[in-house]
């Protein structure tokens, strides 16, 4: 990267001078779900895990939303700590639905979803 420190030094006849500085760069978080699946099918009375996968500097901080609400706290929802994984541990027909992975950091937002169908 692009990280790192830098130097401006000017030289004449009466001597030189130098600034140092250090450059820290930040790229808005990317995310994707699992292999890039839009779709993912369940079987009734299984678990279901997600993955979100994140790139950009700084980390991105993850939350989980299905149909548009807020995961965190559900009975049968598990969240990794990093928040990467969403882990449903015992699907029902009430788990259909958009699940939206989204990502924040000061660098920008970004968000994956996969559509969950239940069968």
């Amino acid at each position: 990267t692009d990280s790192g420190l830098y130097t401006c030094t000017a030289t004449n006849a009466a001597g030189n001078a130098s600034l140092s500085y250090s450059l820290h760069v930040q790229a808005a978080p990317q995310l994707w779900i699992g292999d890039g699946e839009r779709h993912l099918a369940a079987v009734a009375n299984t678990s279901l895990r997600i993955q979100c996968h994140t790139r950009g500097i700084p980390p991105a901080q993850i939350q989980w939303l299905k149909d548009g609400h807020p995961l965190a706290g559900q009975d049968g929802v598990l969240v990794s700590q990093d928040g990467g994984t969403l882990l449903l541990t015992r699907v029902g027909l009430g788990h259909q639905g958009l699940y939206i992975c989204q990502g924040s950091t000061w660098a920008g937002l970004a968000q994956a979803e996969v559509q969950v169908s239940v069968h």
